[in-house]
């Protein structure tokens, strides 16, 4: 009924994977092996994407060559579409002029990162200077309810059996939401006429 299992042919199976993980993945076991010692030491190096997209945000914020650093972000965002080089991204196409890539930019960050309230408000800006107000009430709405919600969600009840330590960093937490909340509430109520 039951065959016996060879494990000389799992071996085989198994080893084979082993080599096809490691062809596969060479290039970053390579990067842990050279930076384990360096990790050890508290000295490890950032990883490529993010690199490229800090030299890219200092080219920017010091109006230095724009090209390269739309150049370093593309290639970070090819590494990890995820990152914080979509939001400098946006703020490359808004500084040359391109506000419908840099709107595209930021509905991409917000949809990834909804946890920064300058994506709403800046993004809110960008439409309303594109006159759509509607579009840029609606931004303000769903981070409006994104920060409400999260606020209510991490209302902080202190717990004893809790360090000091946690307690008020739900403190701060709960304070954010509510103080993100309150901001796009206010803009909100601005741009109502």
């Amino acid at each position: 009924m039951w065959r016996r299992i060879s494990l000389r042919r799992v071996n085989i199976v198994v080893y084979v994977l082993l080599i096809g993980l490691l062809g596969l993945y060479w290039k970053e076991l390579q990067w842990a092996g050279d930076a384990s010692s360096r990790y050890l030491d508290g000295r490890i190096p950032s990883p490529e994407e993010r690199y490229l997209y800090r030299e890219a945000r200092e080219l920017i914020r010091d109006d230095g060559d724009l090209e390269e650093a739309r150049r370093l972000l593309e290639r970070s965002i090819s590494i990890d579409p995820n990152s914080d080089a979509v939001w400098w991204l946006a703020e490359y196409f808004r500084r040359t002029g391109q506000d419908e890539e840099a709107i595209r930019f930021l509905q991409r960050f917000i949809a990834f990162d909804p946890t920064r309230v300058e994506a709403y408000l800046e993004l809110s800006e960008l439409l309303e200077a594109r006159r759509r107000p509607e579009e840029a009430r609606q931004v303000l709405r769903a981070g409006l309810e994104y920060f409400g919600s999260r606020a209510e969600q991490y209302r902080p009840f202190p717990d004893v059996d809790v360090g000091d330590r946690y307690n008020e960093k739900a403190a701060d937490t709960y304070a954010a939401y509510v103080e993100s909340a309150e901001l796009l509430r206010g803009k909100i109520a601005d741009e109502v006429p």
